[in-house]
């Protein structure tokens, strides 16, 4: 295995940036790849550093998720495994990522003597907690945080949904196991023209970051100027590579 591992990085670890490593479940993992790289990238001759990407996908891992994002210099980001993780927490379903109609909340009756009366079902997501604290660790340590795969191709709809709750979360990105599922994937990930408008507009407003203004009738602040600073930013960055979003986002 080794042996197979240091032929291609030997003869394609200069073309190499980031190595995925799956179901990772403790720092341990990532001390043990991050020494293998080291001897093999001295053995091939390789002065550019290899990082780290780690997949999270199982409660293990979930658990560690903050010792991971620590454990080495080499650490780039994460991606969020949702099939795996159910199956290592024995969650009962066979969907990949989304929701579930058995996970639900529900309103109390209107009427007391009759239980169903004026119930309202609401689907839940299963997922938010778990992408919020790989979230949380990647943002806390510089990395970078991606949603996994979503299983049910057909269904756009809820790719969609699924996809910009990850995306509001903090994920910059996402797999696709589907060409359908990379436009939906560039759409959600581009910040909505008219927020990043009306960022735009705050930080013209509050150069520096200071102060309390009130700009079409909402109160902005330091804090606020923060969020509008992670839009702009995104925005731009985006803008630099797409001419259709440059002009959207009037740069």
């Amino acid at each position: 295995f080794l042996d197979a591992v240091l032929t291609v990085v030997g003869e394609v670890g200069d073309k190499l940036d980031v190595i995925m490593i799956p179901k990772v479940e403790g720092p341990w993992d990532i001390h043990y790849v991050d020494r293998l790289l080291a001897q093999l990238e001295s053995k091939a001759g390789i002065k550019k550093p290899l990082l780290i990407h780690a997949i999270l996908e199982t409660a293990q891992g979930v658990a560690h998720v903050d010792e991971i994002a620590q454990a080495s210099p080499r650490m780039q980001g994460m991606s969020f495994g949702p099939a795996d993780l159910a199956a290592s927490r024995r969650m009962k379903t066979t969907r990949v990522g989304g929701g579930h109609p058995g996970y639900q909340t529900i309103n109390d009756p209107t009427d007391p003597e009759d239980l169903e009366a004026g119930r309202v079902y609401v689907q839940q997501d299963p997922w938010h907690y778990s992408i919020a604290r790989m979230v949380d660790a990647c943002t806390a340590n510089g990395l970078l945080p991606f949603y996994g795969p979503f299983g049910d191709i057909r269904d756009t709809v809820a790719c969609e949904v699924q996809f910009r709750a990850a995306f509001l979360l903090g994920c910059v990105g996402a797999w696709s196991l589907h060409p359908a599922q990379i436009a939906i994937a560039k759409k959600v990930f581009s910040p909505p023209v008219d927020e990043v408008l009306f960022a735009k507009k705050v930080l013209e407003a509050i150069p520096d970051g200071k102060g309390v203004h009130m700009i079409d009738g909402k109160m902005q602040d330091d804090a606020t100027w923060k969020q509008c600073k992670v839009m702009v930013d995104l925005a731009t960055m985006l803008a630099e590579k797409d001419e259709d979003l440059k002009a959207a986002y009037e740069f």
